[in-house]
């Protein structure tokens, strides 16, 4: 269930050496009707490459295990993830403006809902994912059950795709330099890929080291992504960051010659160290908002607002589990009435609430802005924030 992942640099092979520790990490994305205490931790280590500047994680958690039946997370069922996929579809369409695809492959294709918002721009559509069973959705549109290094999609595509995409997935992937050389045997000079993946660059301006769990054991910045690049023969074509979604990179290449540009010497890469002194300072944060929760807890009811599939990763930094929460409100009705399976807390709907004389603690960081919003609208007393940078 639980192994070392590598020594060694996944990007450029380099020995690697453990620079943060996470003793007892809880799991993330398990919404539940009953609490479990002390439900599965792990222990783990974030570890930082000196040459080329890729982070990784140290262990690696069986994907059965992570990603069985109790991982919650579902494109269509998240507002963020669903905004994040309209970004996407924005890029593919000012990269290639007016372009019809004959053939489109995304792996890590989660629900299909990606795919859907593409599928009148292309003649088939097939998404490979291992946590969805096998099923049609539309006369274009296939999902299938499988990795994309086993289903032979060139097969079911009656030729090979002039579209490969991927959201959000090469972060969990235990070797992706493996996965991209796979997908490149699969493909020719004339098929783009276009990937997605949170930036470690992003990581490290904000501070945000909650962002750091077991499921994404990958964390490129784009330095370590272009000597990736370099590594495996591929010519640059575009990127761009979505600052609103995990500072996700998005990032277009084709299949080499052997004579690719060299791009990753003009890239910043991010030294040990200074990653180091960022997680102190992220420390510090947490310790000053737990000091600002306790001095107002006394006085003053405190409720959660956004019910976050990272919150039990927050808990484990803050170093409270959230039982002084009365509550945590959340706008997705399927969420009314649930809880975690790793924290004493329950989640409702805010519908009718009355905020005024309250306080309430953002719980979902990365929907605070539209949160704030809302919260500025009521008479709500008092709210914490618990980053400084947004």
């Amino acid at each position: 269930m639980y192994k070392v992942l590598s020594e060694n640099c996944m990007v450029c092979n380099r020995k690697i050496d453990s620079l943060l520790s996470f003793p007892r990490l809880p799991l993330t994305g398990i919404y539940s009707d009953k609490y479990i205490p002390n439900y599965h931790t792990f222990d783990q280590n974030f570890m930082v490459c000196s040459a080329c500047g890729h982070a990784q994680l140290k262990y690696a958690i069986d994907p059965e295990f992570l990603y069985g039946n109790t991982y919650g997370f579902r494109t269509s069922e998240s507002s963020t993830a669903k905004t994040g996929a309209e970004y996407f579809a924005r890029y593919l369409q000012k990269l290639f403006p007016g372009r019809y695809f004959s053939r489109v492959v995304e792996f890590g294709c989660n629900d299909g809902f990606l795919l859907g918002l593409l599928q009148e721009k292309a003649d088939k559509l097939l998404g490979i994912d291992p946590v969805i069973n096998d099923r049609v959705v539309s006369n274009k549109i296939r999902l299938a059950h499988g990795s994309v290094e086993e289903f032979n999609f060139i097969d079911f595509l009656e030729g090979k795709p002039d579209l490969v995409i991927s959201q959000h997935t090469l972060e969990h992937l235990e070797n992706p330099r493996n996965v991209l050389e796979n997908i490149f045997d699969k493909i020719d000079e004339k098929t783009t890929v276009v990937l997605e993946f949170p930036c470690f660059d992003s990581i490290f301006e904000k501070f945000r080291y909650d962002q750091i769990f077991h499921q994404h054991l990958q964390y490129f910045s784009l330095s370590s992504f272009m000597k990736l690049l370099e590594e495996i023969d591929a010519d640059l074509i575009d990127y761009t960051v979505n600052y609103n979604y995990w500072g996700a990179l998005l990032i277009a290449f084709k299949k080499g010659n052997k004579s690719s540009k060299r791009w990753s010497s003009a890239y910043v890469k991010r030294k040990p160290e200074e990653v180091a002194n960022g997680y102190h300072v992220f420390k510090r944060q947490m310790e000053t908002t737990m000091e600002c929760i306790n001095s107002v807890r006394g006085n003053t009811p405190i409720y959660g607002y956004g019910a976050a599939l990272m919150l039990p990763v927050l808990s484990y930094h803050l170093g409270t589990d959230f039982s002084f929460l009365e509550r945590i409100f959340d706008d997705d009705p399927q969420k009314n009435g649930k809880g975690y399976i790793n924290l004493p807390v329950k989640i409702a709907a805010p519908t009718g609430f009355n905020f005024a004389n309250i306080g309430v603690l953002l719980t979902a960081i990365d929907n605070r802005r539209p949160i704030l919003k809302k919260l500025l609208a009521t008479d709500t007393k008092i709210v914490i924030d618990p980053f400084h940078i947004m």
